[in-house]
């Protein structure tokens, strides 16, 4: 079974708070027909938008969003077996499982590989626009092109360098706090990665890595290439970043349950008590609880 999916990606629904003019006319428009799922009236829309203001940003924009919802479909299928996409357990009138609905996202690469080309005319016309290199992005990830995904955020942590990080959002408006806001971002692409399903880590390790050398101090940054070794277990280089981040954050409880954690792989009893100790007197609840339990059992 198959049925389409609406998919309105969220970076373009940021835009449409202050557009104006013509601009904001089509964008009303081309929203509108979205929400109505008329394709063919938001190709003849951003068809004829492009003959008045090929030029205005949120047109690549929407194009890009155009041919992203044209490409994706939800695929519905039953199976006998949980699978990572269950949503729903079939039970017989005796209440016995007897399957499983499962849910899975499809994207053609014809419509696809469209809705990159505009989005990449949109960047190379407007390099400074976050929200476009976050939505390319977005959607890398949704269709499993990791390697480009990797390579995309990295560039954009380049050019952000170049600019001096003066991001701009819809309509070029400058982003509030963008060092914050493009940090952020970066983090939740690499927890991306890391729940990807599959063995993403050396991707992990080498956004984390150019990301930091443009924020050498960003503790999150520090500890994911520590989570990167530690998963590939190079205990000594995961402490090295750990160690770096605590002189940065000393207080940091998931810091020092990392450190402590590092400690008790490598064997070395004395330290890690040390640390979980320093974890218990952060005074955060939950991690304290859990460093008290090490604590008994290591007794």
């Amino acid at each position: 079974m198959t049925r389409k999916l609406r998919f309105f990606i969220a970076f373009t629904g940021l835009v449409t708070f202050c557009i104006t003019g013509q601009a904001r006319t089509y964008y009303q428009q081309f929203s509108a027909l979205t929400f109505k799922t008329d394709s063919v009236q938001q190709l003849a829309l951003l068809n004829k938008w492009q003959a008045d203001d090929p030029n205005d940003p949120e047109l690549y924009v929407c194009f890009f969003n155009y041919f992203v919802n044209k490409s994706t479909h939800e695929l519905v299928s039953l199976d006998k077996r949980p699978g990572d996409n269950t949503s729903m357990e079939i039970q017989d009138s005796t209440g016995n499982t007897v399957g499983y609905i499962e849910d899975q996202v499809w994207m053609d690469p014809q419509n696809l590989t469209l809705a990159f080309s505009y989005i990449d005319e949109g960047i190379k016309a407007f390099p400074d626009r976050l929200d476009m290199r976050l939505g390319k992005i977005f959607i890398l990830g949704k269709a499993d092109s990791f390697a480009s995904f990797t390579s995309e955020l990295i560039e954009a942590a380049h050019h952000g360098h170049e600019i001096g990080n003066k991001w701009l959002w819809s309509e070029n408006k400058e982003i509030d706090t963008p060092d914050k806001f493009f940090l952020t971002a970066v983090q939740d692409d690499i927890n991306t990665l890391y729940t990807s399903g599959g063995n993403q880590v050396p991707m992990m390790r080498r956004v984390a890595e150019a990301v930091l050398r443009f924020y050498p101090k960003s503790v999150e940054l520090l500890s994911d290439m520590a989570i990167t070794y530690l998963y590939d277990g190079e205990l000594d280089k995961a402490l090295k970043y750990l160690l770096e981040a605590e002189k940065i954050s000393p207080k940091d409880g998931v810091v020092l349950s990392n450190i402590a954690e590092t400690y008790m792989r490598k064997k070395d009893k004395k330290k890690a008590i040390e640390y979980y100790k320093k974890v218990i007197a952060t005074g955060d609840p939950e991690l304290a609880e859990s460093a008290k339990e090490r604590l008994k059992d290591m007794k």
